[in-house]
């Protein structure tokens, strides 16, 4: 009586199985990104609250990005992820990157693409030179 052995799966297969059951998404922010650490105000009686300007430029992303991910019939991405930004200035003015990046993240909580920014265990960040006709961000997330 001889059993059969299970098919050997090869390295290359596996890696090409796990991508393939990969999930994947791929979107872009035109123009400048609006940090949102520097745009936080507080009343007179310590009540914190965003600028009016940040929060327009916020709900606007929110409302694009929710369309995209409803458009593409994505699911929330609850399992950890890691997010490649490709960021082109329109000037040559100094940003902060981490105000830049809690931006992203927030818009993209608000808009039900993450659970939690906490999620994002690898992030690769490159900054392009000055382009105003092509500046913003372009993101990929993908789960690990």
């Amino acid at each position: 009586m001889t059993q059969s052995a299970a098919p050997v799966m090869s390295i290359k297969d596996v890696i090409l199985e796990r991508r393939i059951k990969m999930r994947r998404f791929k979107f872009e922010v035109k123009g400048p990104i609006k940090g949102g650490k520097n745009n936080m105000l507080m009343t007179r009686t310590g009540r914190h609250y965003p600028n009016p300007k940040w929060a327009a430029w916020r709900d606007k992303i929110v409302d694009g990005l929710s369309s995209s991910v409803a458009a593409a019939k994505l699911s929330i991405f609850d399992k950890p992820v890691k997010m490649s930004v490709v960021y082109t200035p329109d000037d040559l003015r100094r940003r902060d990157l981490p105000a830049m990046l809690d931006s992203i993240f927030h818009c993209m909580e608000r808009a039900k693409l993450i659970v939690d920014d906490f999620l994002v265990k690898n992030l690769t960040w490159i900054s392009l030179p000055k382009n105003v006709s092509a500046s913003g961000v372009q993101i990929m997330i993908e789960e690990i």
